[in-house]
């Protein structure tokens, strides 16, 4: 238990409060409804919200990674990362982050360009996975 006692020394207030805020987020996500309303022209409250979910988990997992490492480091992980799974939800984060701190605006933009980058690997995983026949075609032949 003694051990525990240091990683709680470790943990301020502003980590405790970007975690609540962003499982506060997830949660509301598991209580919207799973259907598309008439009243919302046809969209799904609960993949809508899903989005938002994403683009704050990036910025709260860019967050903790900075704790961990350089915050330049931690951006071009994120970039990684995120644009892995979705380069345009990605690209709007770091924009919405390049508002808050704007020393980091380059940085963010190769960031970008490295989440845009990452959405050729996962494509063709992809298509590796529906059809071999069709990574191979797409494979550069040497």
């Amino acid at each position: 238990m003694r051990g525990c006692e240091g990683v709680y020394m470790r943990v301020d207030s502003d980590e405790v409060r970007a975690s609540i805020q962003f499982f506060s987020l997830v949660l509301v996500l598991f209580l919207l409804p799973n259907e598309k309303l008439d009243v919302l022209v046809g969209l799904n409250p609960q993949r809508v919200w899903m989005v938002v979910v994403f683009i704050a988990g990036l910025s709260y997992f860019g967050y903790l990674l900075a704790k961990a490492v350089d915050p330049r480091t931690a951006i071009g992980i994120t970039g990684v990362v995120g644009g892995s799974v979705s380069p345009g939800l990605t690209i709007m984060s770091f924009l919405e982050q390049t508002k808050r701190y704007d020393e980091f605006d380059r940085t963010y933009a190769c960031a970008a360009a490295i989440a845009v980058t990452m959405m050729f690997p996962r494509d063709f995983v992809v298509f590796g996975i529906v059809s071999s026949s069709l990574a191979r075609s797409l494979q550069w032949l040497g």
